[in-house]
């Protein structure tokens, strides 16, 4: 299984479009925009989020426990392997990110414990609903994933 990993104020706008999109905040004109997933089954912790520190102003990274809190639950759509076929390797060589940039975010994968060669899986295009297999957010009360028929929010609307 591909996982796409996100937060609550994003996967709204991914239902409602129902597409997942090339990542494009932050990435330069030149570089070949990738919509991202992983095969690792355990929350990615690259993709949380930043927040502010109340007390000093300073922009921080949070953990998953508070990105939760802060963007409305984490979250996961997963898809067949294929629909992200291209390999950490892969995104390297086709994506014309610089090797400065590259090597940057190769450190930062490291120090949140990602294993990116072994579990990062891009697409160079966006994949659409039809391609997704489940959909589910992480339950803290329980410490496990749920089914999106089960989160509350989500049961008239889906």
């Amino acid at each position: 299984m591909a996982w796409h990993y996100t937060v609550g104020v994003w996967i709204k706008p991914i239902l409602n479009e129902g597409i997942i999109k090339q990542a494009t905040a932050r990435v330069p004109n030149h570089v070949r925009p990738a919509a991202w997933f992983t095969t690792s089954p355990i929350w990615e912790q690259t993709a949380n989020t930043n927040g502010q520190n109340p007390e000093t102003g300073e922009v921080v990274f949070l953990n998953a426990r508070q990105t939760s809190e802060a963007y409305g639950g984490l979250w996961r759509i997963g898809a067949p392997p294929d629909v992200a076929p291209h390999t950490w390797d892969d995104y390297v060589t086709s994506s014309n990110e610089n090797l400065q940039d590259i090597k940057g975010m190769e450190a930062w994968a490291n120090r949140k414990g990602s294993d990116y060669h072994r579990d990062f899986r891009c697409s160079f295009k966006s994949v659409s609903r039809e391609h997704w297999t489940v959909i589910e957010w992480y339950d803290w009360n329980r410490g496990a994933w749920r089914d999106i028929g089960e989160h509350e929010p989500f049961r008239e609307e889906t």
